[in-house]
């Protein structure tokens, strides 16, 4: 019903040299509600769409006519009711698994010679350009052979990189195969496009990456009086915080919406480590990895999960308007006279 309004249009035909052009349905035309409209309560009803329902059904069961699904659509500014409609439990539970799937490897740079042989104590970020397809292994260290040539020492379990993102230290590893298996403290090797050898440690793994962390955040609800060990705040809006910056926020004027990267980062904790410098091990990303340091416990909070911030967006979707009843004959009328002319227009 929606599209059987729309004009014709002439479309080059690039696949038949023969024929010039083609007529075709102009789907490209839009139409749309007023803004005023859509904050005039006196036309439309809130509503909450339920798990298995769709803009058909809805459609029925609030105008008995399952073609008027697109008045729906449009004025909720759905274009493609794939993406934007709330899927239901099962539907969003395979969505989630394909975007995060296998494992997450959490990890920091290694560094055999920060101490002689030994690591490199309480961790440091890695900012290479990982690629997905890169294979990464477990590897007890590198040496070379008779001729010069790197080789990796115990190379028996590889995986494929799916993703990398540095500002949380997050490589999703699929693909894993071979003798045994990847375990938290592990070293790990990965070989770049240009051959040069990176090898880190595995601070922690997530078996299921749908469970990892995907942000940091905060309320920033603060007392009305600034203290030694808070920041005052205008409102309790709920903001992400970096990954790379101290949480809690403390000290006078310490400001949760500071998203400078670690290096540039103030240390606000008036206890312990007193030298006005962000370690890695106190970041957010530190933390939840698990690295350790004097006068810093392992503690963190406010994370939130891939499948919660998922989740948050679905169940965002579920709040729709629905025109009432009444106005339907109206709308349609209007909608039929505006698709047919040149350009966009809005119903009123």
């Amino acid at each position: 019903m929606y599209f059987e309004k729309f004009p014709y249009i002439q479309y080059k035909n690039f696949q038949n040299l023969e024929n010039a052009s083609v007529l075709s349905t102009n789907i490209l035309k839009r139409i749309a509600f007023t803004n005023s409209l859509k904050e005039n309560t006196s036309y439309f009803v809130d509503y909450t769409i339920k798990d298995g329902e769709t803009p058909e059904s809805i459609a029925y069961d609030f105008y008995g006519d399952v073609g008027l699904y697109w008045v729906v659509l449009l004025l909720n500014d759905i274009i493609n009711p794939y993406y934007d409609w709330p899927m239901d439990m099962n539907t969003l539970d395979n969505y989630i698994s394909k975007k995060y799937p296998s494992k997450t490897f959490f990890v920091s740079l290694y560094d055999k010679e920060a101490d002689g042989d030994s690591p490199l104590f309480g961790g440091q970020p890695i900012f290479e350009k990982f690629e997905p397809g890169q294979t990464i292994f477990k590897t007890l260290g590198e040496e070379f052979d008779i001729i010069g040539e790197r080789m990796h020492v115990g190379d028996t379990v590889r995986g494929t990189i799916y993703s990398w993102d540095p500002q949380y230290q997050r490589l999703i590893v699929d693909n894993i195969n071979g003798t045994g298996s990847f375990a938290e403290n592990d070293i790990i090797g990965v070989y770049l496009a240009d051959g040069t050898f990176v090898m880190m440690f595995l601070e922690r793994l997530v078996d299921i990456s749908s469970e990892a962390v995907h942000h940091f955040e905060m309320d920033t609800t603060r007392p009305t009086q600034s203290t030694e060990y808070d920041w005052v705040g205008a409102t309790g809006d709920v903001i992400t915080l970096s990954s790379f910056v101290k949480s809690p926020m403390t000290g006078v004027g310490a400001d949760p919406n500071e998203n400078d990267t670690l290096a540039n980062s103030t240390d606000n904790n008036p206890v312990g480590d007193t030298d006005n410098v962000v370690d890695y091990y106190e970041t957010n990303i530190g933390r939840y990895m698990g690295l350790t340091a004097s006068s810093q416990d392992n503690q963190y909070e406010n994370v939130i999960s891939n499948r919660v911030y998922e989740e948050r967006i679905n169940e965002g979707k579920r709040k729709i308007k629905l025109l009432l009843p009444e106005f339907i004959s109206e709308v349609t009328n209007e909608f039929n006279g505006l698709i047919s002319g040149d350009n966009p227009q809005n119903l009123r």
